[in-house]
Formats: C-alpha cells, structure tokens, sequence
C-alpha cells in the first residue's frame, strides 16, 4: 500500500504511523543510553580499559553519521519502506553481533553496525512524514512522533540500570534485541510505502546522490536552517557537557540528585515539544523558531549574570528549565523548515540536517573543555554568543522576512 497526500490518510493510519515511527524511531537512542551504565561491567568482561570503552560511543556516533549519510539519498532514489526493514534488520543482526560477541572487535563492530541501522531508520523516518505532509501538518506530525520516540529518554537509562543488575549486560542487549524484533516485524506488517514511484530519483548511484546533496546545498534557506540547528546541537553538547560538573562541584549535588535534576530537564524538554508545536499554529513556525532563538540569548546572559553573582541552585535550575524546554520544543520546527523546501529530496535533505548537526557538535569537542565549571558564566556566554549567530542566521542566511508562511 502506498500513501500520499494527493490520496490522503484517515486519522487511524495516521496513528498507526505515529505509534510505529515513534517505535522505530527510538532503537536509535536505545542503541546508546541502556549501555551507558553497562560500560564498566562490559569494559571488565573483556578486560579492556575505559578508554577503549569510550572508543565505543565514538564508533557508534561514526555509524550514526554513516547510516544518516546513505540511507537519506538511497530512500530518495528507492522508496522508504525497503530501506526502513533493511535497517531494522541490520540492527537485529547487529544486536546479535553484539550479544555473542566472544571478544572487544566482534562487541565494537555490533555497537557500529547499530549506530549505522539506528541511524538510518531515524532520517528515513524523517522523510516518511515529509512525503505526507509539509508546513505547520508536517510540525504536528513530528511532534506526536517525537512524544513516543523520546520515552526513551526515561526507559533507556532507567530500563538499562534494572535489567543490567537483574540479568547483566548480555541479558540487558537480549531484552533490547527483542525490542528491535517486534519492531521490525510491526514494520514489515503495517508500515507503507509512501513514495510512489513517478516521485521517486532516477537512479540510486553515488553520482545521483552526489547530485542530490548538491541541489539542497543550493537552497539559501536550507543552508542558513542547517547552520541553526547546527548551532543549537552545539548548544546542547555544550550544556550536557558543562552541567553535571557545576551541579556536583559547584552546587554540591550527589550523583543521585544530579539524575533526578537531569531526569526533570528531560521531562521538560518533552512538554517543550508540544507547547511549541501550539505556540507555531498560532504565530507561524519561522517567528516562532525567531522567539525561540531570542528567548535563548536572554536566557544565556540570565545564567552569566547568575554565575557572576553567585545566585542559587533553585535559579540556575528554573533558567535551565526554560533552555530544555526551547531546545526540545525547537527541533520539530526547525526539521520542518528545512525538509517542507524539498519535498522530492526529503531524505537528502534530512540527513544533510542531522549529519551536518552532529559534526558540528563533535567538532566543538575541544572547546567543551574550556567551559568554566565553578560557576554558570561560561556556560551562559556560551549560549548566548551561539544564540546570537542563530539568529543572525535566521536573518541574514535564511532571510526569514522572505519565507512563505507556514
């Protein structure tokens, strides 16, 4: 079966879409958190040290990037559902892989492999929905999508600590291997096809999709788009970077504080998604995405001011409670102005966004490390300064005056 928008969908495909994208959407994130506090037990089973562990998360943020980079244009070129259950069963495989791995090369090459079919599914995912919707319908079907996808925000790390205590870290991958089976087999079931084949490219060759990345680099206003998210990503690392040290170093929190306070942001990114997704139907996504980016500036220079005056815990908090809550509520609106301009290129367009907003937060690695953790002004300078740059962006890139109304 095949949708589109020309034959439109009833509202109870829509939400089979929504439930199964979400599902699918969600292996990429359990590919990383429910492993992360596995990492010693695994690093001791195959008596490496941690550094080689932290090798790892590197090797699955390389197959984040190879799997967002192939698969967009592929899908471009040969539908989206093939693609989707290739991935979703190279991720089984890879579980597998990983599962039995008998030493740290066969584990490492698993954990790869996952990040390249987590990936994959996630920009495939993206272009499923632009194919069905664009503008302020395309927003709205993203955010609903989102609200399944990041539960596993919450059941990841959570889901992860229990069965790694209850069963180890092979019983833990096992549970989330049979995860990703139902998922495929739900996927192989009920999700269709929705690009028909006249609107697919002619060719699924490296000079298509070389063409392909070309045409949407071409787009003024996709580029200025891209530079913003890429931007905001750097902002995120930034701040997870900085902030579990100024909470426990310079606050005093314990480690068990720090998880509840970081659990309370992440719910407050989550609400974010749905309150912006409002806000955009009543003011337009581009001036929405504008007070976005704005309200971050302030919300930068409060934490510097904060930090220079040596303000309280309780402060600082409810200023980060309003950055997670913008930056969780900005990544719908954004992937929305950056794949409504390319309909025909959605999966292109998609991964260019995502790879491209990885790198750029990766690349900023080092400067990471110069964030002064004694206090919140670095942090606040920081994101003020890269809120600034987005919003030039958004004016002088993107020309947000000039975009039509979505």
């Amino acid at each position: 079966m095949i949708l589109s928008t020309t034959n439109g969908i009833t509202q109870r495909q829509r939400w089979n879409l929504i439930l199964i994208l979400g599902g699918l959407m969600a292996m990429q994130p359990f590919a990383l958190d429910p492993f992360l506090p596995a990492a010693p037990s695994i690093a001791a089973n195959f008596a490496v040290d941690n550094t080689s562990m932290r090798l790892t998360i590197a090797g699955l943020s390389f197959g984040f990037a190879i799997g967002q980079l192939i698969a967009g244009p592929l899908s471009d070129s040969l539908g989206r559902r093939r693609p989707v259950l290739v991935a979703a069963a190279l991720y089984v495989l890879a579980s597998t892989l990983v599962i039995t791995a008998a030493n740290f090369a066969m584990f490492a090459t698993g954990r790869v492999l996952q990040g390249v079919a987590g990936a994959a599914i996630q920009v495939v995912g993206n272009a499923i929905m632009r194919d069905l919707y664009a503008g302020s319908g395309l927003m709205r079907l993203m955010s609903r999508v989102f609200l399944i996808q990041a539960l596993s925000w919450f059941i990841g790390p959570s889901a992860g600590t229990l069965l790694l205590q209850a069963f180890g870290w092979r019983g833990m991958a096992v549970a989330f291997a049979g995860y990703a089976i139902v998922m495929l087999l739900l996927a192989w079931r009920v999700l269709p096809e929705t690009l028909a084949r006249g609107d697919r490219s002619e060719r699924a060759s490296v000079a298509q999709m070389l063409k392909r990345f070309g045409s949407v680099l071409h787009d003024r206003a996709y580029v200025g788009i891209v530079i913003v998210s890429m931007l905001n990503n750097v902002a995120l690392f930034g701040y997870l970077s900085a902030i579990p040290f100024i909470y426990q170093d310079a606050f005093g929190l314990t480690p068990s504080q720090y998880g509840f306070v970081l659990m309370l942001n992440s719910a407050s990114a989550y609400v974010g998604v749905q309150v912006v997704a409002l806000m955009a139907k009543r003011f337009g996504i581009k001036w929405t995405v504008v007070g976005i980016l704005m309200v971050q500036i302030f919300v930068g220079l409060s934490l510097l001011a904060m930090g220079a005056q040596n303000a309280s815990w309780w402060s600082v908090e409810a200023a980060l409670l309003i950055y997670t809550f913008l930056i969780g509520g900005s990544f719908a609106p954004l992937s929305t102005l950056a794949l409504t301009r390319h309909g025909e290129e959605a999966g292109t367009a998609a991964a260019l966004n995502m790879v491209l907003g990885s790198i750029a937060a990766a690349a900023a690695g080092p400067a990471y490390a110069l964030i002064g953790t004694a206090d919140t002004r670095d942090l606040g300078l920081m994101i003020a300064a890269l809120f600034a740059l987005a919003v030039l962006s958004m004016f002088v890139i993107v020309k947000v005056r000039q975009l039509p109304k979505i």
